[in-house]
């Protein structure tokens, strides 16, 4: 049972703890790294709150590979309906996390839940510096009611 305090949960004997803090125990940027190397990913932002003990992945899709995988799961329609399809997220969670494994990131490390970003990002939209570097905080501002989401959601719908 959670008591009003953030990061704390009481024990079923009434004890006080925190809550384990996964999410600082590794680097965001060479988690980025590695998943950037997956076919299927054109950009990913990757992020974390100290209160959960799991990381979202906002995950710009490579368009091609998003109609290959919207495809194999019978799904079709413009880039935003394949992006908010649960099939498709579900397949494209499966394959990113097939990448994670195989490039030695261990379950911590891989994003519990994704969210299938269908705008590119860009620097005229600024969330990419001119040298098309992400920056974090525009896009965490952007997609904060989708964090939000996700985690309320303990990310059920979306872990394999």
């Amino acid at each position: 049972m959670d008591t009003e305090f953030p990061g704390v949960v009481t024990t079923p004997l009434g004890q006080f703890k925190s809550k384990e803090v996964s999410c600082r125990k590794f680097s965001f940027f060479l988690v980025k790294l590695q998943l950037l190397t997956c076919p299927i990913v054109e950009n990913i932002c990757v992020y974390g709150s100290g209160l959960e003990s799991f990381t979202i992945g906002l995950v710009v899709p490579n368009q091609k590979h998003l109609e290959k995988i919207a495809e194999e799961v019978g799904a079709s329609g413009s880039t935003e309906e394949l992006c908010a399809n649960a099939a498709v997220i579900k397949a494209f969670k499966k394959k990113l996390d097939v990448h994670a494994t195989k490039n030695k990131l261990s379950r911590v490390e891989q994003p519990g839940a994704i969210h299938l970003c269908s705008e590119i990002w860009t620097p005229d939209s600024d969330l990419l510096t001119e040298a098309l570097k992400l920056k974090r905080r525009p896009v965490t501002q952007m997609y904060e009611d989708t964090i939000k989401d996700l985690y309320a959601k303990a990310g059920l719908d979306y872990e394999s």
